[in-house]
């Protein structure tokens, strides 16, 4: 049996480039952090989740940041378009509209298309039933006419 590759997780991928690089030892994680919310995400996305999280528990805040933007947003092995077509079904299925919402205008500014985001959602119907996938199809509709409407 052929062993599975190890990828390392310590590489950051450029938005809408296939380009990878290694992280320097001058490079440290709050900068990766950085680059991928800046890349990656709306400054007021992020400013407002730290101040919900900072609120309950500064450290941990900080731990959460770190792992979500610092190492799991920064992985190159799926494109971010992928990743953000994951986000919309996993959301979809478990019905969290605000953050279907964020994730769906991410999913728009990577490249994906309506027809995509809705065929996603769709297919959610099979495993979170079709109540969700249609109130998850409302919120892509409203996200996606509001980006249309805004030059998105």
């Amino acid at each position: 049996m052929k062993a599975i590759e190890k990828r390392p997780i310590n590489k950051i991928d450029q938005v809408d480039h296939a380009i990878t690089k290694e992280l320097t030892m001058e490079e440290k994680i709050d900068d990766v952090v950085r680059k991928t919310a800046k890349e990656r995400m709306t400054e007021s996305r992020v400013a407002n989740l730290q101040d919900l999280m900072n609120f309950f528990d500064p450290e941990l805040a900080a731990d959460i940041g770190n792992f979500v933007l610092g190492k799991l947003y920064s992985r190159s092995v799926i494109p971010w378009k992928t990743r953000q077509l994951c986000a919309v079904a996993a959301l979809s299925v478990l019905y969290r509209p605000e953050q279907l919402r964020g994730h769906i205008t991410y999913a728009l500014q990577a490249g994906v298309t309506k027809e995509e985001i809705g065929e996603a959602i769709v297919q959610m119907a099979i495993y979170g039933g079709f109540p969700a996938a249609i109130e998850a199809l409302k919120v892509a509709k409203q996200v996606i006419e509001d980006y249309q409407n805004t030059g998105g």
